[in-house]
């Protein structure tokens, strides 16, 4: 009785205070802020007393991938962008809790929690090597934000890991993320036709054209990069007579829309990395007798015609983006290897630090390079390299190539939907590899996207193998 009187008044006292803090902590913001909280209190009020909260906010989730919007705390402090909090992190979050919850005391969902599954080993040097840079960095709190970010890569890899667990939901996912690709195919052609790029939070950039970015990031290198897997993921059930008929031909329209949509970019990188995703399924798929016969000889065609007419599809690139002609273009990134390659080469062991690179790039620019243009290695594993030294390179290459041995693995499941997974999501890590050495992809939404799928694919051949176990 005496603990009663104590907290019911202290808890009365802090259901009073902290609402008027938050009244007047809003009150300092802009108007974006108020609406996106206007938004969230119905919906997260919905949300709790739907009957169905778990299947709810994994569609939240899963749908809310492309919704690149985040939360900053310490914004500007050493110069930085401060810790951000993505969306996809926050409700990666909310799934792995409601998870949990739902687990408690339900026997159909008492199944072993994992931490590390089969890319355990890479992504644990992937964060030992990102922290110990940070204790030979100058740009200590910089290297903060960037570790922040590779554990939320690893939290959503946890979430596919753990969240998966039928191959219902496995299916689902993909259709969500169906969804997903003619959403973002028609917010790019808007955005490409307007020239205008715009963001969730508000902002807008003008002129941008090819360019556009979608709802995941500010161009389209990283738009590119994060519709790739899911058109791989769709392409696979297409062309794939495993598959019911009605299905494909639905998935047709957003892998179409998708596959159009990276076309208009202009990426060089991306449109390789697709490529060569589409030879991985081709070839891999009939291998496994999932996809059609006829599609490892398409691809091949598609690919030396490709090659054939490389000249006229580098003066229709210089056309519509003439401020960076292709020779240009890969002048400027040889003289950002340079820079690389010297940053790496006196920080062999520990870099300069995780996401440091540009706060130090300007000490390591050599003299003849200091009219050219300087800016971050459009290559992501130099990047990784000078940022976290050769380890932290070996520790990326690691997790790509486990990834894909992963996908092989998988491809040979007897159950039909974790085949087509693993082979997309194989075709996927493939299209990721080449396209991160043209561009320095750090950015959240495509690599999230895949931790999550790779993380997923992981989670399927666990419960596909208790399965057959279990029948057995």
């Amino acid at each position: 009785m005496e603990t009663n009187r104590i907290t019911v008044p202290i808890a009365s006292f802090l259901l009073g205070l902290l609402p008027g803090l938050f009244v007047v902590w809003l009150h300092t913001k802009d108007l974006r802020w108020i609406l996106v909280f206007g938004a969230a209190l119905p919906i997260a009020v919905f949300w709790w007393f739907s009957g169905r909260r778990r299947t709810t906010i994994w569609y939240a989730f899963v749908l809310g991938t492309q919704a690149y919007v985040s939360v900053r705390i310490l914004h500007g402090h050493a110069s930085s962008e401060g810790i951000e909090f993505p969306l996809m992190f926050l409700l990666g979050v909310g799934v792995a809790a409601c998870e949990l919850i739902e687990r408690d005391g339900n026997p159909d969902l008492a199944t072993k929690i994992r931490f590390g599954g089969p890319l355990g080993l890479p992504i644990f040097l992937i964060l030992a090597t990102s922290a110990n840079s940070i204790l030979f960095s100058t740009e200590q709190f910089v290297g903060v934000t960037g570790l922040a970010r590779v554990f939320q890569l690893y939290v959503l890899y946890w979430v596919g890991l753990n969240c998966v667990g039928s191959p219902e939901r496995l299916r689902s996912t993909v259709h969500l993320l169906a969804g997903v690709l003619l959403m973002q195919s028609a917010v790019f052609f808007l955005q490409a036709i307007s020239g205008v790029t715009f963001s969730l939070s508000g902002d807008v950039y003008a002129d941008r054209g090819v360019r556009a970015g979608g709802t995941v990031g500010a161009n389209s290198a990283i738009y590119a990069t994060f519709v790739a897997p899911i058109a791989l993921l769709l392409a696979t059930r297409v062309l794939s007579p495993l598959v019911e008929k009605r299905e494909r031909i639905i998935l047709a329209l957003p892998l179409a829309a998708g596959l159009l949509s990276i076309l208009f970019t202009l990426r060089r990188g991306a449109w390789g990395g697709v490529a060569l995703g589409f030879l991985w399924v081709s070839f891999v798929g009939a291998r496994r007798k999932a996809v059609f016969a006829w599609l490892p000889g398409a691809c091949v065609a598609a690919l030396i015609a490709g090659v054939l007419a490389g000249t006229a599809i580098t003066e229709i690139i210089d056309q519509y983006r003439p401020d960076n002609p292709m020779d240009e273009a890969f002048d400027e990134r040889l003289n950002l290897m340079r820079i690389a390659a010297t940053v790496i080469s006196q920080n062999p062991v520990a870099g300069v630090g995780i996401a440091a690179y540009p706060h130090v790039l300007k000490s390591y620019v050599p003299p003849d390079l200091n009219s050219g243009w300087v800016s971050t290695v459009h290559n992501y594993y130099l990047l990784v390299a000078a940022e976290t030294g050769i380890p932290g390179l070996i520790a990326f290459v690691l997790f790509l190539v486990f990834a894909g041995r992963l996908a092989l693995q998988r491809s040979k499941s007897p159950e039909r939907d974790v085949q087509l997974t693993a082979i997309g999501i194989g075709g996927a890590v493939v299209s990721h590899a080449f396209a991160v050495a043209w561009e320095p992809l750090r950015d959240f939404s495509p690599n999230a996207l895949l931790w999550f799928l790779i993380g997923m694919l992981a989670a399927a051949g666990e419960w596909s193998r208790e399965r057959v176990g279990r029948e057995g």
